[in-house]
């Protein structure tokens, strides 16, 4: 098995996958806001969330956690603390 993140395909056995980025969302009461898109990066330090898109935009979010990873869609949804 070959990755290169470089040029973000995966190769096994002659096929090639384009690697995706994980979008992130947060869940409202009133349904889903994207807030990241391309996230490379997501740094929790006490109550502070960090996220690093590809470009190096950074997002720092205050008391949320992370409420669901989907590996097969790359989404990562949070939701405030309670």
């Amino acid at each position: 098995m070959e990755v290169r993140l470089g040029h973000r395909f995966l190769s096994r056995n002659g096929v090639h996958l384009r690697m995706c980025r994980p979008t992130v969302y947060m869940s409202t009461k009133d349904g889903v806001l994207e807030l990241v898109q391309n996230a490379v990066r997501l740094n929790l330090d006490d109550e502070l969330l960090i996220i690093i898109d590809d470009v190096g935009e950074r997002l720092e979010l205050q008391n949320v956690r992370i409420k669901e990873v989907n590996l097969i869609s790359s989404n990562i949804v949070l939701e405030k603390k309670e």
